[in-house]
């Protein structure tokens, strides 16, 4: 196990001093990336506790569908995969509501356009750039310099900033040891679906009740509407977006008992009487050389060419499956990070129609 020294990934670090961070943010199932992320959406995983990108949920609601409700506005932005565009079906009510990230995020910041509420992907192919998923064991500086682009886009519209709040946290945890457990007190299942026990080739996933969180997870706040340099140790978890969004927008229910339940931070909206005018105007943007991966023996000119791993795999097959109805079995599945992210471009955009840009 390694660490960064100060300097290393300048934008987080920049986040952190200048605005709030949790040290007590627990993502939602000791678990792998998707459970999480269908959480961050729908505040259920609909009974998975290991990842299944190829399954869709088209019953399920989501924090998008209530804000529509609401009569307000959202989008998601992506550079490849997104698991609400491919797994949440009941979404698809405006293909505008599913954007790319460039150029749409910054001409949509400059034009006074962005949502009420967004959701940013990192990309999580090497394809026209690099991959800033930040997943174990890949390269860290792609996805510090994604989210400097972020914040920087945001603070150029001063106007638009000083409304606005930026949350950058993580699926899960990497597998990396923490001596603080994660907490089951208060923690309820969100809707009464327990994970069976799965056996499959390479993973046995036991049974599990959604009566605990999964461990801590890096998460931090970045407003003009917060105070600099604080420390919030108070217990969160993803979901506490949720509930907090329900609160601000005044959405009119719960999605699950799990957001029902989470703590909520739109206090830490209240302690200043008005927006922040020392917040750093540009974040520093991390020089990028060699794209580095700790399980390549000799990392290829182009990062493009490195093959897929594991997880790049599962969400490959996932996006097979989930398009299968309306595009033939391929005679090939790709085997390097470029040709598997414009394989999935070309699929979804074929399935559900092409996103905005």
């Amino acid at each position: 196990m390694q660490s960064f020294s100060p300097g290393s990934l300048p934008a987080i670090e920049a986040l952190a001093d200048n605005f709030c961070l949790f040290d007590h943010w627990f993502c939602e199932v000791p678990s792998s990336t998707d459970p999480n992320r269908l959480y961050m959406h729908a505040a259920t995983s609909i009974g998975n506790a290991r990842n299944v990108f190829k399954q869709q949920f088209p019953n399920t609601q989501t924090i998008y569908n209530h804000i529509e409700q609401a009569g307000l506005t959202w989008a998601t932005y992506d550079f490849d995969l997104n698991e609400v565009r491919t797994q949440f079906p009941g979404t698809h009510t405006n293909p505008q509501n599913f954007r790319r990230f460039e150029p749409r995020f910054a001409n949509d910041v400059a034009n006074n356009q962005l949502p009420n509420y967004s959701f940013i992907f990192p990309r999580f192919f090497n394809n026209n750039g690099a991959q800033s998923d930040q997943h174990a064991p890949r390269d860290l500086r792609p996805g510090d310099r994604l989210i400097a682009q972020v914040y920087n886009t945001l603070r150029s519209n001063i106007n638009l900033w000083n409304q606005t709040a930026l949350i950058v946290t993580y699926d899960e945890h990497g597998g990396f040891f923490d001596h603080v457990p994660p907490p089951s007190d208060g923690v309820n299942n969100p809707d009464g679906i327990n994970a069976k026990p799965v056996q499959s080739t390479h993973l046995f996933t036991p049974a599990f009740d959604f009566k605990r969180l999964g461990p801590r997870v890096p998460a931090l706040l970045a407003s003009p509407l917060v105070k600099k340099g604080i420390v919030v140790s108070e217990r969160f978890q993803h979901t506490s977006i949720l509930a907090t969004v329900k609160k601000l927008f005044g959405l009119s229910d719960f999605l699950t008992a799990r957001d029902r339940q989470a703590n909520t931070f739109e206090h830490l909206f209240n302690d200043l009487t008005a927006p922040r005018t020392d917040t750093p105007q540009q974040l520093p943007e991390v020089a990028i050389g060699p794209v580095m991966h700790a399980l390549d023996a000799v990392t290829p000119s182009d990062p493009g060419d490195l093959p897929l791993d594991d997880i790049q795999q599962e969400m490959l097959m996932g996006v097979l499956e989930i398009t299968q109805p309306s595009n033939p079995t391929p005679d090939a599945i790709p085997a390097t990070q470029a040709g598997a992210s414009r394989f999935v471009q070309q699929r979804l955009d074929s399935h559900f129609g092409p996103r905005a840009s």
